[in-house]
This record gives C-alpha cells, structure tokens and sequence, in this order.
C-alpha cells in the first residue's frame, strides 16, 4: 500500500515537471510552429488530392513545371532577404 502511495506520487510530481516544461516560451512557440508547418503540410495536400492518377487529371509535366516554379520563387525571396 505504501509503495502505491509512493509510486503515485512520483507519478504527480513527473506528470507536473512535464506540464511546467510545456508552459515555457520556447515549447509554446514551438506548438505554434508546428500547427503552422502541419497547416502547410495539410493545404499542400489538399491542393494535390486533385492531381490523383485515377481521376484521369494527373499530369507530371504540369506538376513539375509547379515545383519548379515554387522552388524559383522560394530561392528569389531567399536571395532578396540574404541581400537586402
């Protein structure tokens, strides 16, 4: 029975640590990156559920040439931010 007692709360001071580093600035603002980055993610996908080979829509030249396209545009905001 003590050793139940013990157990339980070491268990509430641990679920507490836990808790407290979840609190910090750093761990808040990595949440908000996360559901930011998981955002992205999300509406990449969406934006391609519409390019499924068995829709008969899918054309690898279109998506590439968007990639390609999206990876120039990233590589120039770069380049204007490295040299502002």
């Amino acid at each position: 029975m003590s050793g139940d007692l013990s157990f339980n709360r070491r268990q509430v001071a641990r679920y507490e640590t836990e808790l407290d580093e979840l609190n910090t600035p750093r761990a808040r603002y990595q949440a908000v990156l996360d559901r930011w980055w998981q955002a992205k993610l999300d509406a990449r996908a969406r934006a391609r559920r519409s390019e499924i080979p068995e829709t008969g829509e899918y054309d690898p030249i279109k998506r590439l040439s968007r990639e390609l396209d999206d990876a120039q545009e990233e590589a120039d905001a770069a380049y204007a931010r490295r040299f502002k």
